[in-house]
C-alpha cells in the first residue's frame, strides 16, 4: 500500500519496492497488486504513481496492477473490487504454479 497523497512516501515506497523486487527469493513472475490509498485531495492520480513508482521499469515481466482506494471511506464494494483483482491477477498464475507443484511431487 502507498500512500499517494505524500510525494515523499511515494518515493519511499519505490525504493521498498525496488528492494523487495530485486530479492532474488522472489519469483520474478509473482504478480503485483499496488494499493494507492488516495485519503487527502491532493494526492497523485494513478497514472503519476505508476510514473513515480517506475512500475514498468521495475515490475519487469510480472503482471501488475494499481488500485486506487480509500481505506477510511471506501465502501465494501470497492474493497470487494480490490480483491477480485488480486484473485485475476494470482488465477492468471494458476496453471504455472500447478506444474510446479506437480513437478516437484514427482
Amino acid at each position: 500500500m502507498v500512500n499517494a497523497s505524500n510525494l515523499s512516501r511515494v518515493e519511499e515506497s519505490r525504493r521498498e519496492l525496488e528492494s523487495v523486487l530485486k530479492n532474488e527469493k522472489l519469483d520474478p513472475s509473482a504478480p503485483l497488486l499496488v494499493l494507492a490509498n488516495v485519503h487527502e485531495s491532493q494526492a497523485i492520480d494513478e497514472d503519476e504513481l505508476v510514473e513515480h513508482l517506475k512500475l514498468g521499469k521495475l515490475a519487469g515481466k510480472r503482471q501488475w496492477s494499481v488500485n486506487v482506494i480509500n481505506v477510511v471511506q471506501d465502501s465494501a464494494d470497492d474493497l470487494r473490487e480490490t480483491f477480485a483483482c488480486l484473485v485475476t491477477l494470482f488465477h492468471s498464475r494458476a496453471p504455472k504454479l500447478a506444474r510446479e507443484r506437480f513437478s516437484t511431487a514427482q
